[in-house]
């Protein structure tokens, strides 16, 4: 054990890279500790519990082995780990959901609003607040249901950049980073009138490719 370790032993959550049909991102839980040796102070990995963690015998018995003359609170592991609250499956909601939810899902991932607009790269126009407070005044979720079959739908046809802005939120909270910065990458620049040109086709190609995936999906 690392001269002047401290037994600070705790659950630590770092977003995991997987490799599926398409890389995304998850929490994983891991137990960790503080500790200060002749490299200064930093954090020790002690064992990786992966994304449903739980305190089991297998896990005692490990850290025992590896560990003889730590001390561990598994009480207190056992209430971190049951204390944190499920984060959402972001992947599973509806583009309506995101719409609507976005600041709430933003907040699970211990991001503001402002954090993620700027992680999604929207331009300095607060599009994510300007989309909240439309879809959030009273009476236009329904009239916009109603005008196009959902929230998102009336988006994309009346206003493409709160409707791509949630797209690219949709991106980055479920994990496909991927994906987003290669969107980011393909986004035409400029202030001319024919870059504002391009963006909008840009804006309405891409919507509708995420639509029709989405449908895919669903069928």
């Amino acid at each position: 054990m690392p001269e002047n370790a401290r037994d600070n032993i705790y659950i630590k959550w770092i977003p995991e890279t997987v490799a599926e049909r398409k890389e995304r991102t998850h929490w994983v839980a891991w137990l960790v500790r503080d500790i200060v040796d002749d490299l200064g102070s930093r954090t020790q990995f002690l064992a990786y519990l992966g994304g449903r963690p739980h305190v089991t015998t297998d896990l005692q018995f490990e850290i025992s082995e590896l560990y003889p003359d730590l001390e561990v609170n598994w009480d207190s592991i056992r209430h971190s780990l049951e204390s944190r609250q499920p984060q959402t499956d972001v992947q599973r909601l509806t583009d309506d959901e995101i719409v609507l939810r976005f600041r709430e899902l933003a907040q699970e991932q211990g991001l503001s609003v402002q954090d993620v607009a700027s992680r999604v790269r929207i331009e300095p126009r607060n599009i994510l607040q300007e989309t909240e407070t439309l879809v959030l005044t009273e009476g236009n979720k329904e009239r916009f249901v109603e005008a196009c079959g959902s929230v998102f739908a009336y988006l994309a046809e009346n206003h493409p950049e709160y409707a791509y802005g949630i797209m690219k939120v949709r991106l980055y909270l479920q994990g496909d980073h991927s994906l987003l910065e290669s969107l980011v990458a393909n986004e035409p620049s400029g202030f001319s009138v024919d870059a504002g040109r391009r963006r909008k086709e840009h804006w309405s190609t891409s919507l509708l490719m995420h639509m029709e995936s989405a449908s895919d999906s669903i069928d």
